[in-house]
């Protein structure tokens, strides 16, 4: 038994829709090419925000009581190589569209208000711990080095190349 299926015929229509959106597909995808990147992303980059705002809304995180804390669930870095810092001459160096770039010693920083509290950690890793963490606030930080008008994004590297990035208008984090 043969199975006979339709012959399917591609209009000049149908070509020139698909033919439209692969042209599309690759404007937009950038792979090997910048051309148009800086017009297709300063006319994308408002909706872009628009969704982020909807999907990623900022509210402060939950803290929990001292008896919440889960010591037996925190993993310690299991990356291969944890970074052995000496802290006499540890420096966190802060620059960019900052108007007071600084390098800031471990003792600069003890010397700053120092904050504690208990919330979840989400690690990128997959694993979650309710945890008492403490240190500076970024926004006393950034009041020292006061972000410049135009800076949009913090971004993160830690001693074990570890990074992250963070766009302003969604934290809470001054900017003149």
């Amino acid at each position: 038994m043969s199975l006979i299926l339709p012959k399917r015929t591609l209009s000049r229509r149908h070509l020139l829709q698909i033919s439209g959106l692969s042209g599309l597909g690759l404007l937009l995808g950038g792979c090997g090419t910048s051309l148009l990147s800086n017009q297709v992303g300063q006319a994308t980059e408002p909706l872009n925000q628009a969704i982020e705002s909807l999907l990623l809304s900022q509210r402060p995180v939950p803290e929990y009581p001292v008896s919440a804390i889960e010591p037996d669930k925190l993993l310690i870095n299991t990356f291969d190589q944890t970074p052995q810092l000496d802290p006499t001459k540890f420096q966190l160096a802060i620059a960019g569209e900052v108007a007071n770039p600084m390098q800031l010693s471990l003792t600069d920083l003890q010397k700053l208000a120092f904050t504690s509290m208990i919330i979840q950690h989400v690690c990128v890793e997959g694993w979650a711990a309710i945890v008492q963490w403490g240190g500076v606030r970024l926004q006393d930080i950034a009041a020292l080095v006061q972000p410049k008008s135009n800076a949009r994004y913090v971004y993160f590297k830690s001693a074990d190349g570890y990074y992250e990035s963070w766009d302003l208008p969604r934290r809470s984090i001054p900017k003149p």
